[in-house]
């Protein structure tokens, strides 16, 4: 769990310095820098719907396991886990 977490957070700052590199660029080459800022919008959006997915499968995991019927039954845990 935690090298996916630094795994996202170091993309994350990719995309981010993906996003501001045009700011660095000369004002004749900026135009050319849209390209990059729609790739790094791109980018912190896939990795924001990684995370959102993430917490929704750890939500219904917990929810699961708090679930009555399966604490009664632990072979119906093992399988959905």
């Amino acid at each position: 769990m935690e090298g996916t977490r630094a795994r996202s957070a170091g993309l994350s700052l990719l995309w981010t310095a993906i996003a501001t590199a045009p700011l660095l660029m000369p004002g004749a080459r900026r135009r050319y820098g849209t390209v990059a800022v729609v790739l790094a919008a791109f980018g912190l959006a896939s990795e924001f719907w990684r995370w959102m997915d993430a917490r929704r499968v750890d939500r219904e995991l917990a929810m699961v396991t708090r679930d009555p019927d399966i604490v009664r039954t632990p072979h119906l845990r093992a399988h959905l886990e």
